[in-house]
């Protein structure tokens, strides 16, 4: 299934950007530019499937989300996603003119420029504690070797957001039809739930794509309540 593909009605979001697609048959939204080739589809089920998402249990609370203004001193206001679960709210800046495809009931992001080249998921997970989860480097580690048991971690280091610091990884790996790929997931703690941010490229574009991935974490900041009327 194309990861693009939707039936329903398109709104404008502007700036460059392009149309947000709502599709209501599977409570999922989308803003999408060009359509993507089966090779990228099948590349986000490999990100949802062998990383496990789906897997994991969630809770009864969906993921809130909605467009809103955000400033850039060398662009002015320019529209991006606040997105959240419970009271707290983050925003982030996604490239212009990728799409954007939200899950709300799986609590998932899918974004990408529509090519063959890059896609990125985001993907809020549940913890159970009150606070801020700690992330492990190790068990992390872990999970990754057995969810993807013949790739190959070149990498492990500290990746950074605009709201929070995390353990990541950069693996490479061969799909089941034969495309070699390099990946980069970063595990990003937040109060109350992890964000599993991922990156998927070909090894052609990896270093543009991680650059690429860096600034859209940088985007990430908290979205402050709205000041009290005098």
């Amino acid at each position: 299934m194309n990861i693009l593909e939707t039936n329903n009605q398109t709104s404008p979001i502007g700036h460059g950007f392009a149309p947000l697609r709502i599709d209501r048959r599977k409570n999922s939204h989308s803003r999408a530019g060009r359509p993507a080739r089966r090779f990228w589809a099948h590349r986000a089920g490999w990100a949802l499937v062998v990383l496990g998402l789906p897997l994991l249990v969630f809770g009864a609370e969906s993921l809130r989300w909605r467009r809103v203004p955000i400033e850039i001193a060398e662009l002015g206001t320019v529209e991006g996603y606040a997105f959240g679960l419970g009271a707290k709210e983050y925003q982030m800046l996604p490239p212009p003119k990728w799409f954007v495809r939200i899950n709300e009931a799986e609590r998932k992001i899918d974004l990408g420029p529509g090519d063959n080249n890059v896609h990125v998921s985001i993907t809020l997970l549940l913890q159970p504690v009150s606070g801020t989860p700690e992330l492990k480097a190790e068990q992390l580690k872990k999970e990754l070797q057995e969810r993807l048991p013949k790739a190959r971690i070149i990498e492990e280091f500290e990746c950074h957001s605009g709201v929070a610091s995390g353990p990541a990884f950069d693996l490479e790996d061969i799909s089941e039809t034969g495309f070699r790929r390099m990946l980069r997931v970063f595990f990003m703690p937040l109060p109350g739930y992890r964000v599993e941010c991922t990156l998927i490229s070909t090894p052609a574009y990896f270093k543009q794509a991680q650059m690429t991935f860096g600034n859209l974490m940088t985007s990430f900041r908290p979205v402050e309540p709205p000041a009290p009327k005098p």
